[in-house]
C-alpha cells in the first residue's frame, strides 16, 4: 500500500507477526551477523516494529529506529525502542541534528524510490560503517508492486554508494530467497 505520497507504507516483514517465520528468523540472523561490524550507536533504517534494534540493545548499542509505517514507529515504541516516525529520504529534516556511528538497513532500499539519494543521506550522518541487505530480483519482476527498485546484481548496488564510502565486504545468501549483504565503510 502506497501513502500520499507515493511511497510504500505498509511493510509487515520485521513485525511481531513475521517473528516466527522464516523471514523472520532470516531478518534476525542478518542482524546477529551485522553486530560483527558494527558498533557505537546505530541507526536501524526501516526499523518496523523495532526487532532488529531489540538484538542491537541486548548486545549493548544504543540504537534508534527509522520507519515511515507510523503503526510500526507506534509498536516499536510499546517495546521500548526509541524510533522516530521519517521517511528515509527526508533524514536532512532532522537538520545535521543526527549522527551516529553505524546504520543497519535490512530489506529497506527496495521500497524506497530513490534508494541512491536515501543511502547519500545516510553517508552524511553516518561516522563509520553501514550494513545493508537487499533481495536480489531481476529488472523485470513484478510480482511485488511495494518495491520500486531492483538489485540483480552487485553492480546494480555499487552504483548508488555514496561518494567517500567503500564496499569493505559483500556475499550473497539464499535462506529461502538470494539476498545481497554490504558492508560498506567510510573512506578516510
Amino acid at each position: 500500500m502506497r501513502n500520499a505520497a507515493g511511497y510504500t507504507q505498509v511493510q509487515i516483514s520485521g513485525s511481531a507477526k513475521s517473528r516466527g517465520t522464516a523471514w523472520g528468523k532470516r531478518s534476525r540472523a542478518h542482524a546477529a551477523e551485522a553486530t560483527k561490524w558494527l558498533h557505537g550507536y546505530i541507526l536501524d533504517v526501516g526499523s518496523n516494529d523495532g526487532w532488529a534494534s531489540e538484538i542491537f540493545k541486548r548486545k549493548g548499542f544504543k540504537t534508534l529506529g527509522v520507519d515511515i509505517n507510523p503503526i510500526r514507529v507506534v509498536e516499536a515504541l510499546e517495546h521500548n525502542m526509541p524510533t522516530l516516525c521519517l521517511d528515509v529520504n527526508k533524514l536532512w529534516l532532522l537538520d545535521g541534528t543526527l549522527m551516529v556511528d553505524c546504520v543497519f538497513c535490512s530489506h529497506t532500499l527496495e521500497h524506497v524510490p530513490k534508494p541512491q539519494s536515501a543511502l547519500a543521506q545516510l553517508g552524511q550522518i553516518t561516522l563509520y560503517r553501514m550494513f545493508i541487505v537487499v533481495p536480489i530480483e531481476p529488472k523485470d519482476k513484478v510480482e511485488n508492486d511495494a518495491h520500486y527498485f531492483r538489485f540483480d546484481s552487485v553492480e546494480a548496488f555499487e552504483n548508488i554508494v555514496p561518494h567517500g564510502w567503500r564496499i569493505l565486504k559483500h556475499w550473497t545468501t539464499n535462506r529461502g530467497e538470494p539476498e545481497m549483504v554490504f558492508v560498506l565503510e567510510r573512506e578516510y
